[in-house]
């Protein structure tokens, strides 16, 4: 699968991928040694059989390295970020104690031993706060590592890339449509058992 996606990126652009990121839901914190094992070990299986079986026979050259970032989201996790602006706690209207679209907390309360940051993507159209997401780097091969600014402003870009609304999501569009492919494949199957 990995495979193909590069001879497509490939075809498009004339050159590999020089980094890779991957959003990935679904995952608990007791998880992420095997993501940071186990998936990683796929992406490079994967760039190794594109480059040894595809690509040498054909004349391309291909890089030897590329860099890959693995960003888990959970949105389950236990967070609430409430305005600090205003008169104080709990004394404007519920609307206003909502935290702006795009509001990041990366320091203070997170894990000192993980990189990682709460990100809220989406207005909280009811109710007074809108859950933000736990986003934590399980994977940074990068030389120089991406900056944690950057891949706060990356995330929340991606979170406008819903097909159907103009409004920015909770997740990156990624991560959405992922999602709701899954909840199909799961509805299909359950259907059409045998």
């Amino acid at each position: 699968m990995q495979s193909n996606r590069r001879l497509e990126f490939y075809d498009s652009e004339k050159s590999f991928p020089k980094h890779i990121f991957v959003f990935r839901a679904g995952a608990s914190e007791s998880d992420f040694k095997k993501i940071a094992y186990w998936e990683r070990q796929a992406f490079d299986t994967a760039f190794a059989e594109v480059s040894s079986e595809m690509m040498k026979p054909i004349g391309f050259s291909v890089p030897k390295k590329f860099a890959l970032t693995i960003i888990v989201c959970q949105r389950n996790a236990n967070y609430r970020l409430i305005s600090s602006g205003g008169s104080g706690f709990m004394s404007a209207p519920p609307p206003e104690e909502n935290c702006p679209p795009g509001t990041v907390l990366d320091a203070t309360v997170m894990n000192p031993s993980l990189t990682e940051y709460n990100l809220v993507g989406h207005r909280a159209s009811e109710g007074t706060t809108a859950k933000p997401m736990l986003c934590t780097v399980v994977v940074d091969t990068a030389e120089p590592r991406v900056s944690l600014s950057e891949l706060e402003n990356m995330t929340y870009i991606l979170c406008f890339q819903h097909g159907n609304c103009f409004n920015s999501t909770a997740v990156p569009g990624v991560l959405y449509a992922a999602g709701e492919l899954a909840k199909r494949g799961r509805s299909n199957w359950r259907t059409f058992t045998y």
